[in-house]
């Protein structure tokens, strides 16, 4: 993702989904107080006890015969119907029990022929800074948790029907990407998790009710209780963009390319909306105030501040060595000019995504595997979305 100036992704934050909405008449949420908050009561889900192959083959038996969502990959399902032929590719971090779960269904009770590639020893537990110096020091990016990319190539050749495991990113945006998906369950208890059984039909009724009313919105502010508080207007344009259908704004990279014209009628990927349209920032973008926190994709870091003013960063304050990381960064890229942003620099607001799924919480023994921390961190906050009038 970072191996091409449009490919970079500055200030990506995914939200949990709190949708509070307000009288129609528009407001002007830069003047509005800075709302309040006490932190919740600590509290996790029960863990599964998971000793048995057994207990795991339900859960997987939904995973490889579910469909995939009407849009996206946030919760992946298979549609495998028997007797196709399977390019599995999987990593030694990946609990042994999940793997047999697998093949036990895939191969005893789905006839499929299924080949199991098993890479050794290749992911690292990455610290948080880690991917900023991978960044500021201009390396390739290898901290990237994903698969290999061999898979199309091999898949065409030797004729699979579908390919599952390490295929994320490495496959993410190929044409093998309508039967090429993601394996997200790398330790059992996650595997035995309540979000894989949660009923399709009510993830899917969430995802468009919320998608309705992100189409009506006009104003968003984001707060939360470690001191975000920044807000912005959702400009027409951006819809025209996103559905592709404003003649000056055509490009490879972000933002056209994700979308497919007329197509906004549906949330653009499923359990993951477009709280802020990602990659997009005009000349009159208007995202102003904090973006604050303690935890990314990665893990935790010192508290850290983000003051942002027409969709640029103006300072950071705070976030320990990966704070320090970012400056660095920035300065080293003040005066390039990307082509998707409206002046010189990298630092600007490119997106802001609302998690939808009430069962998806953080993984469990989440340092025994690489993939599942990096997936691992969400940012809780409260998205008020105020309706055009």
């Amino acid at each position: 993702m970072f191996g091409k100036a449009r490919n970079v992704m500055l200030l990506s934050v995914l939200f949990t989904l709190i949708l509070v909405t307000t009288p129609s008449s528009r407001v002007d949420s830069k003047s509005t107080p800075s709302q309040k908050f006490d932190y919740p009561a600590p509290r996790y889900a029960k863990i599964p006890d998971i000793t048995t192959v057994d207990q795991l083959l339900p859960f997987v038996r939904r995973i490889v015969g579910r469909p995939m969502p009407y849009t996206g990959d946030q919760r992946p399902g298979y549609g495998i119907k028997g007797g196709e032929k399977i390019l599995f590719v999987t990593d030694s971090d990946v609990d042994p029990l999940v793997l047999e779960a697998f093949m036990r269904v895939l191969r005893d009770e789905m006839k499929c022929k299924v080949d199991v590639v098993e890479e050794q020893g290749k992911r690292a537990l990455f610290k948080t800074p880690d991917v900023m110096k991978v960044l500021v020091n201009s390396k390739p990016a290898a901290w990237m948790l994903g698969g290999p990319e061999w898979t199309e190539e091999v898949a065409r050749k030797e004729g699979y029907n579908k390919v599952i495991g390490q295929t994320f990113w490495a496959n993410n945006n190929c044409t093998l990407k309508f039967y090429s998906f993601s394996m997200d369950w790398p330790t059992r208890e996650q595997l035995a998790g309540s979000a894989v059984m949660y009923p399709e039909e009510i993830i899917e009724a969430i995802d468009r009710v919320s998608w309705k009313i992100l189409r009506q919105t006009d104003t968003v502010r984001i707060t939360d209780p470690e001191g975000t508080d920044l807000s912005y207007t959702w400009f027409p344009e951006y819809w025209q963009i996103m559905d592709g259908n404003y003649a000056d704004y055509k490009t490879e990279g972000f933002g056209t390319h994700l979308y497919h014209s007329g197509s906004l009628k549906d949330p653009i990927i499923s359990g993951h909306l477009t709280g802020y349209p990602f990659g997009i920032v005009l000349p009159k973008s208007d995202v102003h105030g904090v973006l604050a926190g303690t935890a990314d994709h990665l893990g935790p870091y010192p508290h850290m501040k983000i003051y942002l003013d027409h969709s640029k960063v103006t300072k950071i304050e705070g976030g320990g060595e990966f704070g320090q990381l970012w400056r660095e960064f920035i300065e080293k890229n003040k005066d390039l000019k990307f082509p998707h942003y409206p002046g010189p620099g990298i630092d600007y607001f490119i997106e802001a995504a609302i998690g939808t799924h009430p069962k998806v919480i953080r993984p469990f023994n989440v340092f025994e595997s690489g993939i599942c921390r990096f997936i691992t961190f969400t940012h809780t906050s409260t998205f008020q979305l105020l309706p055009a009038s």
